[in-house]
């Protein structure tokens, strides 16, 4: 017999094929079985649609059987293809663009603010809060001739640094965040449409 033969099940035993079982291109068996010598069984204990299992492992369905003399049994099975599962339903076209967009954000060419040191922040704002309870919240924005006076302040703290000096004794803050408040001051005045004369005084100064 060839790896077609056929492997009873449990169900079927004491019956053995007669013939080498022929397959053909769609699939299917014929093949003649007959009960066994110690088998008084007349019946085929198998009905159709029931499967059996051939040699090689390939799962065939009873399809038809027909008796023929002897007690034995023609019968046709046909290779029982598992039905392949059905895809789930397809999402409506809106809800699968919204999921798949979920958790996207697009950030290409936008402002990197998470860029910012913040340890070199954070000393900043420690000048600027300082400042704000030495005078007042913002009052730099008012100072007339602040173009030659931030000036002048940054010059003094970071010559300050530049000599080995660390920390402005007065406000006990780095030199080089008084040094970036005095440029940030410089700066923001500077792109104001709204600001004090920036030279204001500083004619005076230099007489």
């Amino acid at each position: 017999m060839s790896d077609l033969d056929l492997r009873w099940p449990e169900v079927v035993r004491g019956w053995r094929a007669m013939d080498e079982p022929v397959l053909s291109n769609s699939g299917t068996i014929t093949l003649t079985v007959a009960p066994t010598p110690d088998n008084a069984s007349v019946t085929l204990p198998i009905v159709v649609g029931d499967t059996v299992r051939l040699h090689g492992g390939r799962l065939f369905r009873l399809g038809s059987m027909e008796r023929l003399s002897g007690n034995k049994m023609f019968i046709v099975l046909r290779e029982a293809i598992p039905a392949e599962p059905k895809p789930p339903p397809e999402e409506p076209a809106e809800e699968r663009r919204v999921e798949e967009r979920r958790g996207i954000k697009f950030d290409k060419d936008k402002q990197r603010w998470d860029l910012l040191p913040t340890i070199a922040v954070a000393e900043v704002v420690g000048v600027l809060t300082y400042g704000a309870r030495k005078y007042a919240p913002d009052n730099w924005r008012h100072v007339a001739g602040w173009k030659w006076r931030y000036y002048g302040a940054a010059m003094r703290h970071l010559v300050a640094w530049w000599l080995g000096e660390m920390i402005d004794p007065e406000s006990g803050k780095h030199h080089l965040a008084h040094a970036v408040c005095c440029l940030l001051f410089a700066t923001e005045l500077d792109l104001s449409e709204i600001a004090p004369d920036p030279m204001f005084g500083f004619e005076d100064k230099v007489k």
